[in-house]
């Protein structure tokens, strides 16, 4: 059969293609389709399912026979091959979208504009199907669990996320208790496991497909099927009741990844642009642009879209850096700095361009490290990018984790034993508190509001801390908080290394920090940032880091008052956090800076929620136009005035 020729899209009028399969009751007869060009507007939507797959290796490809009135045929992977003999009706033609056979890959320039509306093609479709694969013995367990466990428990949300029984029954109490482990054997996880590891959990296109779709979604192993929500119950109680994987060795941190980066997928839009890039970093596309282009629905739905439109011509530096160059434009910070890391075998890439094809592991670190300052860039010839900041101090001692749970315990232990831990730290807390907080990215559950069950606390981590190094002389700790801290711990300092600096402050940074290395704070950078001097008189950027004294905006506008504490305050309408002061004595809390007092630079008003517990934003003479969450007070300028040492600092 000849090859089939693409007719061209008319993007002004908003045309896609659609794939019919026609009927058979043999599974194993030639599968043959219809191609069609339709209009998909939110007035105008055709009916049909959106297909979410995994395209597989483009070798050896199938051919699919396309009826007209002569037929031709179209090249298919062999993983889609395998899927279509299932999707087919037995009775009736069905009309499904198929991104590799809708769109015509060779042709750059409708790719990148089919691309750009793949926001509508999965929130319009009437239902998505994920195809994983045949099922085997496996994946029968697997979604079996899924099924039984969506009869026991839901999840809700009420200030935080929580389990709800759906049983009276006294013997299912354990399955909302989040101190009980969920009770399944070894072979019953090492099904979830292989089921969490088949390829489709790896694609990156699956983050925008799954999101977007309808809540009917479906899971399909063959000619099994269950309602993708039973799979996000699962994940969620694993991640509610903390369970660790029965498995030992590198199958830990294996099974750790596998199910981190699903239940990442699972929590659909609760998610801002900088964590979609974070997370999305584990998953695989076939093309590097694709780590740009393919969020870009998905950054437009939670507010953070950009002006960026898909180009594959465009060298990958130069999509990365729109990225970062847009974002910077948009929202005036710099959050996504916190992306970077160093590599010097990437040659002339930039430091402070995420390379996000990179597989780091460690978590993001919550901090707030230059309060809601707006950021002051200028790029430079030759991609060297000015920002303005503020330099702490110098780096003087690495050590970097051991990088598997198992070692967590001896990790804490040597670091601990490097220290004074009889000593106070640098802002008057106990040694030991500093270290908790510093090892845990200071992602503890006294720093939220509603205080997070899943999170150690301060008090029980400095108890284990204590018990780690002299168990003989402290308190003696359940293995409860023994494995929650352990576990926060390996989760926080993975890719990642402890530091002290010349100012007695301590901290955790990339394990690829050296000393004499320098911790920075730029405006707009929610992290404090280790750096390094170059040759050129510039500076890189290593990556992101956590510093207790310095990740409360302590760099631009000094220490908090005493009593007071930076939490992050869960708002359940909006599923956000925001970072608001907790009064340790009283409980109350204010969204306002108790270092800044009430008084604004001349022109600008203060709009806070109407409880006045999440947001403040400011206007500028009353203007809607200037509305802003980003503080006045916090701008270049003003903080010249208030004699912050701010200085001008090159990057390339």
């Amino acid at each position: 059969m000849a090859q089939y020729v693409y007719q061209p899209l008319n993007e002004s009028n908003s045309e896609i293609r659609l794939v019919t399969l026609l009927p058979s009751s043999d599974r194993d007869s030639e599968v043959i389709c219809d191609l069609k060009i339709v209009r998909l507007t939110k007035e105008d939507a055709p009916h049909y399912i959106a297909l979410s797959y995994t395209w597989g290796s483009a070798e050896s490809p199938t051919r699919l026979r396309v009826s007209s009135e002569d037929d031709h045929s179209i090249d298919i992977t062999r993983n889609l091959a395998e899927a279509l003999p299932y999707l087919r009706d037995r009775v009736s033609p069905r009309t499904l979208w198929i991104d590799s056979i809708a769109i015509n890959q060779k042709d750059l320039a409708e790719r990148s504009q089919q691309v750009q509306r793949m926001a509508d093609i999965y929130s319009l479709a009437a239902g998505v199907i994920v195809w994983l694969g045949k099922d085997d013995a496996s994946s029968k367990v697997a979604m079996k669990t899924c099924m039984i466990l969506g009869t026991k428990v839901e999840v809700e949300f009420n200030g935080e996320k929580k389990l709800r029984s759906l049983t009276d029954e006294l013997d299912d109490a354990h399955w909302v208790d989040m101190r009980q482990p969920l009770p399944y054997d070894f072979a019953t996880w090492q099904a979830i496991l292989d089921f969490l590891r088949r390829p489709w959990f790896h694609r990156l296109w699956i983050w925008q497909e799954i999101s977007l779709a309808k809540s009917n979604a479906v899971i399909m192993c063959g000619t099994d099927t269950m309602l993708w929500k039973r799979l996000r119950t699962l994940l969620d109680c694993i991640a509610y009741k903390r369970c660790l994987i029965p498995f030992v060795g590198d199958e830990t941190e294996d099974a750790s990844v596998f199910v981190s980066n699903a239940y990442n997928l699972a929590r659909g839009m609760e998610v801002s642009l900088l964590d979609l890039l974070a997370y999305m970093r584990h998953a695989q596309c076939h093309d590097p642009r694709d780590r740009v282009y393919g969020i870009l629905g998905l950054s437009f739905k939670i507010g953070t879209g950009t002006d960026l439109r898909p180009d594959y011509s465009k060298p990958i530096v130069d999509v990365y850096m729109d990225l970062m160059m847009a974002s910077m434009q948009k929202l005036k910070r710099l959050d996504l700095l916190s992306l970077c890391r160093y590599e010097e075998t990437r040659g002339n890439w930039p430091s402070w361009i995420p390379y996000l094809m990179d597989l780091e592991k460690g978590r993001r670190i919550p901090s707030f490290a230059s309060g809601k300052s707006c950021c002051e860039v200028e790029l430079l010839e030759n991609r060297i990018l000015r920002m303005t900041g503020i330099r702490l101090s110098q780096i003087t001692m690495v050590d970097e984790f051991d990088a598997s749970y198992e070692n967590a315990e001896s990790a804490i232990r040597r670091w601990a034993n490097r220290l004074d831990m009889a000593s106070d730290y640098v802002d008057g807390k106990s040694l030991a508190e500093a270290l908790c907080l510093a090892i845990c990215g200071g992602d503890l559950a006294d720093y939220h509001v509603p205080t997070l069950k899943s999170h150690p606390g301060l008090a029980s981590s400095v108890a284990v801390l204590k018990n780690t190094v002299q168990p003989e002389f402290s308190t003696a700790v359940t293995d409860w908080d023994k494995k929650d801290f352990f576990h926060h711990v390996f989760t926080m300092c993975r890719d990642r290394a402890l530091f002290t600096t010349s100012s007695n402050h301590i901290g955790i940074c990339p394990k690829d920090t050296r000393k004499g290395d320098q911790i920075c704070v730029l405006l707009g950078c929610d992290v404090p940032v280790a750096i390094r001097s170059d040759s050129n008189g510039h500076y890189k950027i290593i990556g992101d880091s956590y510093v207790p004294g310095f990740s409360s905006n302590e760099g631009f506008v000094g220490p908090l008052p005493k009593g007071y504490r930076e939490v992050q305050h869960y708002n359940a309408q909006s599923g956000m956090d925001y970072w608001v002061y907790l009064d340790l004595e009283t409980g109350k809390i204010q969204v306002g800076d108790p270092r800044l007092g009430d008084e604004l630079p001349s022109g600008w008003q203060r709009v806070t929620d109407i409880e006045g517990q999440f947001w403040e934003e400011y206007v500028h003479d009353g203007a809607s136009s200037t509305r802003t969450y980003l503080d006045p007070r916090l701008t270049k300028p003003e903080l010249l005035k208030r004699g912050v040492p701010l200085e001008d600092i090159e990057f390339s």
